[in-house]
């Protein structure tokens, strides 16, 4: 039985390079992978079942956000259903976005490549996604200071910008500026636009959260920050102690270890956890088992 168990470990340290997939491999290799290592796995793939019969059986190969969502919402992509116009004078495309106008960069040249982004921004954000933001039990406040750190378009700040009472809103990629400054010019009196990247120091490009809101109180925090968001929450220590009753909606899915530092760290912090259902497979990066993450972590005190 020892000679057995050694034989099993030493068996697993010499195929566990073969389980770490890269994007460039092709997704097919993925599900392969997957599947094999699910197989050695097989109390781990109990929490992953209905994720891994998803990709086994149903998935459409041409849809890459059915690989990221693993669930049959995400087969809903018709482009064709989004109806897209052009301003005129700003000569921008947009959407009507609840009822709200959503601006898209000039860059974006053709009303097919708007829908496509669109369509992809309603699929993240359906009711049974793992990267939906809000929710009947987690919302916005009236009178809420809110921060929208990676807006991109701006769907989540225009989402919550009639409650709010200041919207903050950090995008520093430059080709959303215009288009961001269209969307929220109603609301130009109580919105800012900030076209750095925020991080864990402080220069020319990049601005911590504690520099920034130095002796403010914020209500809610959402941080989409293609994997920069513990560096982030880091340096937003004072400000979420000085913050009365503060929510956060954090991504956790681009990094394997985001989920676990980000919760550990904001429950230090006195923080109760929890996250989002449904786990997502993140095929833009490298990925390693157990593969699946969680979309949004919730927090609140």
């Amino acid at each position: 039985m020892k000679i057995k168990s050694t034989f099993k470990r030493l068996f697993f340290r010499i195929i566990n390079p073969t389980f770490f997939f890269s994007p460039n491999e092709g997704l097919n290799s993925l599900i392969l992978k997957i599947n094999i290592y699910f197989f050695f796995y097989k109390k781990e793939k109990l929490k992953y079942i209905k994720e891994i019969d998803f990709l086994n059986n149903i998935i459409h190969q041409n849809n890459s956000l059915s690989y990221v969502f693993p669930y049959e919402f995400s087969l809903n992509f018709d482009p064709s259903s989004i109806s897209v116009y052009l301003d005129s004078d700003k000569q921008m495309f947009y959407v009507y976005h609840n009822k709200k106008k959503l601006f898209y960069p000039k860059s974006y040249l053709s009303k097919k490549q708007v829908s496509v982004n669109y369509l992809c921004t309603l699929i993240e954000q359906n009711k049974a996604s793992p990267h939906r933001y809000l929710s009947q039990d987690f919302d916005v406040n009236n009178g809420d200071v809110v921060l929208d750190i990676g807006a991109a378009e701006g769907n989540f700040a225009l989402d919550v910008v009639e409650k709010a009472s200041k919207v903050y809103i950090f995008e520093p990629d430059p080709k959303w500026k215009e288009a961001l400054e269209s969307t929220f010019e109603p609301w130009a009196h109580k919105v800012s636009i900030i076209t750095k990247y925020v991080s864990d120091i402080d220069n020319i490009d990049t601005i911590t959260l504690d520099a920034y809101f130095k002796d403010v109180s914020v209500n809610f925090i959402k941080i989409d920050a293609e994997g920069y968001e513990f560096k982030i929450l880091k340096k937003a220590n004072n400000l979420l102690k000085f913050s009365k009753f503060p929510k956060l909606l954090v991504c956790t899915y681009h990094n394997n270890s985001d989920a676990h530092q980000i919760s550990y760290f904001l429950s230090c912090l006195g923080f109760n956890i929890s996250f989002t259902n449904g786990y997502m497979l993140f095929i833009h990066k490298n990925l390693s088992p157990p593969y699946f993450r969680h979309g949004i972590l919730k927090a609140n005190r």
